[in-house]
């Protein structure tokens, strides 16, 4: 996250200098990429970010519900079987995420610049992880599809970091299945919010969460820098 490019007593020269360093240390680390989130109204922000080699991605949607109001149950036990996170469960997890990035419309661009090993990572640093709140739905002995839940860190509410679907299995209400059953793990975590963030091209969930009586509270532009390609050209200087 920046400070935005326009605040009181940031000149520009340092802002673009203090950006340019994080750059080059998180690539000398070994970043794959680099993403940051400025405000949609945030021109000067955006310029500088684009100045640097950042991409604009897309236009993220934030939204939220109360986890008890509108009421929508659990899903029905005859729906599959879950399957919480442990390490013995990882490679499930991981072939789960893999298939449900495959024609997915949620951030395509960054699916296809990281793998699931380091999206899981990514995820698993968000918020206070408990494996109980990440859950894969099996059906036909395969994962059909998968929930990603985390408890926000002022504990506030919990964040869905990441639902998908399996391509065998779409068009057949998965995903209100999974919104029902991240709801049902906010309130047994007495949480009592539910907060995501949707990308505004993907009309068909931004339809379900609707449908499932999430509002939008906030927008921010997804920024990407990918780095991979530029550091192997340093290494190979």
């Amino acid at each position: 996250m920046l400070a935005p490019a326009t605040a009181d007593r940031i000149e520009p020269a340092a802002q673009a200098a203090a950006l340019t360093g994080v750059c080059d240390a998180a690539i000398a680390a070994g970043a794959r990429l680099m993403q940051a989130l400025p405000a949609p109204d945030d021109a000067a922000t955006l310029a500088l970010m684009e100045n640097a080699g950042f991409e604009r991605l897309t236009t993220l949607r934030y939204l939220e519900r109360d986890a008890r109001f509108p009421w929508l149950d659990a899903p029905p036990a005859n729906v599959g079987t879950w399957l919480t996170y442990s390490d013995e469960n990882h490679a499930i997890f991981v072939r789960a995420l893999e298939d449900s990035y495959r024609e997915s419309l949620d951030c395509p661009e960054l699916n296809r610049a990281r793998g699931a090993e380091d999206a899981l990572r990514t995820h698993r640093a968000a918020g206070r992880f408990d494996p109980l709140r990440w859950n894969v739905l099996l059906r036909d002995d395969g994962p059909a599809a998968v929930l990603l839940l985390a408890a926000l860190s002022d504990g506030s509410a919990a964040e869905i970091t990441y639902l998908g679907v399996c391509p065998a299995h779409r068009r057949k209400g998965l995903g209100e299945v999974l919104v029902r059953q991240a709801l049902a793990l906010t309130r047994r975590a007495g949480l009592a919010r539910l907060v995501l963030a949707v990308d505004a091209r993907n009309a068909p969930a931004s339809a379900l969460y609707s449908r499932c009586g999430f509002m939008q509270y906030g927008e921010r532009v997804a920024c990407c820098r990918f780095v991979a390609q530029e550091r192997g050209n340093r290494a190979n200087a």
